[in-house]
């Protein structure tokens, strides 16, 4: 078992070949904020230059890695409700769910937590990075179309980059030892929250606050750093958030959530339609890629009469668990389930062992399950690729050493 406040190992000297998948992954999480099209090349690269380590460890053995039954058993519901579904997009959602084979290629292809550590390093580099020309646009140095800035990805990317690597970062604040070290941490930090603020993401303040208290959690000794590291944060919310457009936002969603208000708002009329499609078809659902089809259809034939939608393009019930039971009924939402809950069990049970891995590893399910509570995040493929090559990474690091 590894002492906590150690986040080394004995180092094993890997033959070339097998850095090729390492750097497919390091180029993956560099390329994660800032291309698409980037992210599919590195992608396609990463699952190429591991087959070999595939098919050594991973196809020969397949029924003992602790995801593979789960994630054959989503994978037949996914396909299940591919073929009962006549949405139109049932292919193109269908298919959205690639990137978690990351977590195989990952978790086949890193072994060590140098390995594992410069991936992180590298991940929370670039969204500082990121992070800064939120910040450049902030201040009014740069330009864009409208007040909130994502770069050359989608919005919900971005912010859900500036989440992650921001909880990331204070787990390395608790755990390294130099204040030269705390305060390029820090100044990340702030980086970081500029991004998830300028952006008004409410769901993603949701997610850092769950991904926090895992942390808290789990690593007790280190409580007074994680709060050194939120220190700053507490000290300039009440002088930056009042009057903010990220405080009015907060203050929609207070609304959105009282349920008795008069006023219907639209992510509860996407709620509301999502549990009105359970209702009718609650063994298979709609059908995969037919929630916006099925919507429109209930607002065509008056299923939704004092409802009112201003904005006709939601393509999804804005809640994972919503949006599966919807789509994919009682079957679906347990297959997902069962899929969902096999990586928070297995780094729960070891979450004293190979410390603090089996604890990053929980904070980051928390991150994306706690965004995915109101917006269909798991069909962002770079979120799915972020959270698949973390959970492989910690799977190949905790698994190697539990063989050791």
């Amino acid at each position: 078992m590894t002492a906590p406040g150690k986040i080394s190992a004995p180092v094993e000297d890997s033959p070339p070949a097998a850095n090729l998948p390492y750097l497919s992954l390091l180029l993956l999480v560099v390329v994660i904020p800032w291309s698409v099209s980037g992210y599919s090349i590195g992608f396609a690269l990463a699952v190429f230059t591991s087959l070999p380590s595939l098919w050594r460890g991973g196809w020969r053995r397949a029924h003992l890695h602790p995801f593979f039954l789960p994630s054959l058993v989503w994978g037949l519901a996914l396909l299940l409700s591919f073929f009962w579904s006549d949405g139109p997009r049932a292919g193109d959602e269908a298919r959205t769910y690639y990137p978690f084979l990351l977590t195989f290629v990952a978790s086949a292809c890193i072994r060590q937590r140098r390995q594992l550590r410069q991936l992180v390093l590298a991940f929370l580099a670039t969204a500082s990075v990121a992070g800064f020309l939120s910040f450049c646009t902030n201040c009014g140095w740069l330009q864009t179309e409208e007040d909130r800035f994502s770069g050359p990805v989608s919005i919900f990317t971005f912010a859900m980059v500036m989440a992650t690597a921001y909880v990331l970062g204070a787990l390395f604040f608790s755990l390294v030892k130099t204040w030269r070290q705390r305060i390029l941490l820090w100044l990340a930090s702030f980086l970081l929250l500029d991004g998830v603020f300028m952006n008004e993401s409410r769901a993603t303040v949701l997610a850092i606050g769950l991904g926090f208290l895992v942390l808290l959690i789990g690593l007790q000794r280190q409580r007074k750093s994680l709060f050194l590291y939120l220190a700053p944060v507490l000290l300039a919310v009440p002088v930056v958030l009042p009057g903010s457009a990220f405080l009015e936002r907060f203050q929609a969603t207070a609304s959105e959530l009282n349920l008795q208000d008069e006023e219907v708002h639209p992510r509860e009329v996407l709620w509301i339609a999502a549990g009105r499609m359970m209702q009718q078809h609650p063994w298979m659902g709609v059908g995969i890629g037919a929630y916006r089809s099925e919507r429109e259809r209930m607002f065509a034939d008056g299923e939704m009469d004092g409802f009112v939608l201003k904005k006709k393009g939601y393509e999804t019930a804005h809640s994972v668990l919503l949006h599966i039971g919807a789509t994919m009924g009682v079957v679906g939402l347990l297959a997902f389930l069962f899929w969902a809950s096999a990586p928070v069990l297995w780094f729960w049970h070891r979450r004293q062992q190979s410390w603090p891995i089996p604890i990053a590893a929980l904070a980051l399910c928390s991150i994306v399950f706690g965004f995915g509570l109101t917006d269909m995040c798991l069909l962002n493929s770079r979120i799915s690729g972020i959270f698949a090559i973390g959970l492989g990474a910690a799977f190949g690091v905790v698994g190697h050493e539990e063989r050791l």
